[in-house]
């Protein structure tokens, strides 16, 4: 729907249920656990229901080999269901380039 660089993801406490790719990030997806480092895992605790943009280590998103010298945006949101809708937005297009 939009060429900005970004996924849409949702993760209960299992991990990644799905993830909607924008169609510029090319072949990046999400690892499927849960890092406890990243925001959702506090929105999935139920302590917050609309988190703020935060930005964090891509490595705590990807399992990419030398990934962590890249920072993605991110911001969850804990639904009724009891899941966490995340956009993750990629501000440099360099880790598109190399990883996507």
């Amino acid at each position: 729907m939009t060429r900005e660089p970004l996924i849409l993801i949702a993760k209960d406490l299992a991990g990644t249920k799905w993830q909607w790719p924008g169609i510029t990030v090319g072949g990046l997806r999400v690892r499927d656990d849960i890092d406890l480092r990243s925001s959702v895992s506090v929105s999935l605790a139920g302590v917050n229901r609309v988190g703020p943009v935060k930005k964090e280590s891509a490595s705590y998103w990807f399992d990419r080999r030398h990934i962590e010298q890249f920072d993605v945006k991110v911001q969850s949101v804990r639904t009724i269901e009891g899941e966490a809708l995340t956009l993750l937005r990629i501000p440099d297009l360099k880790m598109i380039e190399i990883y996507g």
